[in-house]
């Protein structure tokens, strides 16, 4: 048999490429190893046990997002909620409360005198996203000709400061140096 276009994979977004071109009129062959498809949105058994191994939250669903407006491409309508997080962690005998979105109110209060060390943390791991995400994705170096791998790097050096100091640096060593309290440190590295 013939086809336009074989994908390899048949998780969400082999499947999604896969409808997509085939809406457009494509032959399309999708492979997938295991015996299901689904990747990421599957679930499995064993010894009687039955895992989840979807993901945990989509992004992107509000209005005129990205994933709402694929799935209005289709002729669904999509219903969300915003999704709060609370993380419980336990170091030694203490148990920490730690509200995701405002996570560096909630540290403060249960390390009150690590205040300024916390602020930093959470100005350097702003800075750093800003910079990473801030301009979009770069091409892949492979991609990239010689001029513009030079320019990629000079750029990086005046617009992605805080992502060169910590990028390449191990995230305990870091966390170590910035907080004095070891339970503050071992909280800061889950994610």
């Amino acid at each position: 048999m013939e086809y336009d276009v074989i994908v390899v994979g048949a998780g969400m977004g082999g499947l999604s490429a896969g409808a997509f071109l085939a809406r457009e009129g494509k032959k399309v062959l999708i492979l997938e190893k295991h015996d299901k498809p689904g990747g990421y949105v599957g679930s499995f058994t064993r010894r009687g046990y039955t895992f989840d191994s979807a993901i945990f939250h989509l992004t992107d669903m509000g209005e005129n997002q990205t994933i709402t407006q694929f799935i209005r491409f289709w002729g669904g309508e999509v219903s969300s909620r915003k999704i709060r997080y609370k993380f419980r962690y336990f170091v030694g005998d203490e148990e920490y409360l730690i509200e995701g979105a405002n996570a560096d109110r909630d540290l403060i209060r249960y390390f009150p005198e690590e205040r300024r060390a916390i602020r930093k943390f959470f100005s350097i791991s702003g800075r750093m996203m800003d910079e990473t995400l801030g301009q979009g994705p770069p091409k892949p170096p492979y991609e990239m000709n010689l001029l513009e791998k030079i320019t990629f790097g000079i750029t990086s050096l005046f617009k992605k400061r805080m992502f060169l100091k910590y990028g390449r640096k191990h995230s305990v060593k870091v966390l170590e140096r910035l907080f004095r309290d070891k339970a503050l440190s071992s909280i800061s590295m889950k994610p």
